[in-house]
């Protein structure tokens, strides 16, 4: 994997901790409030500085696997917007959509908080796609091709 590629992952990864922050806090804070107080680990979890650091780390393994795929893809089925888009929504699905959905279906989760949440991801998925095809998809596209600009 190129530097480049890596070093937009990061990127990609601190923009969706960012706003998935955001999002979780200012959008989704009471209805994460009201579902964590009535499950079953509620009393058992503790706010500490490794608890914080470890719900940050899935977004950077996300932008990073997010650049990646889309510089591969790139390299084999072309450089366009809509296959670095297809590769987000794949790692969306499967690394995501998935895991939320299986929360919910376990009761671990309420629906509503599951749904919600699915569709902050996605929002998030958007510009932070746009920046990684911006910086890896695309400029392959430039260097084979000079007149595409």
């Amino acid at each position: 994997m190129p530097p480049r590629v890596f070093s937009t992952g990061l990127q990609a990864g601190l923009l969706m901790n960012i706003f998935g922050w955001l999002g979780n806090q200012l959008w989704l804070g009471r209805e994460w409030d009201a579902a964590v107080a009535g499950s079953a680990f509620a009393a058992s979890r503790q706010r500490t500085l490794w608890n914080e650091v470890g719900s940050l780390a899935p977004d950077f393994v996300y932008g990073i696997a997010l650049a990646w795929l889309c510089w591969i893809c790139a390299k084999a089925l072309g450089e366009s917007r809509g296959v670095s888009y297809g590769a987000a929504g794949m790692l969306w699905f499967v690394a995501i959509a998935t895991p939320l959905l299986g929360t919910a279906n376990a009761s671990l989760v309420p629906w509503r908080v599951t749904a919600l949440t699915l569709l902050l991801a996605l929002g998030i998925m958007l510009p932070v796609t746009e920046l990684v095809w911006r910086r890896v998809a695309r400029p392959l596209r430039v260097k084979s091709d000079p007149t595409a600009a």
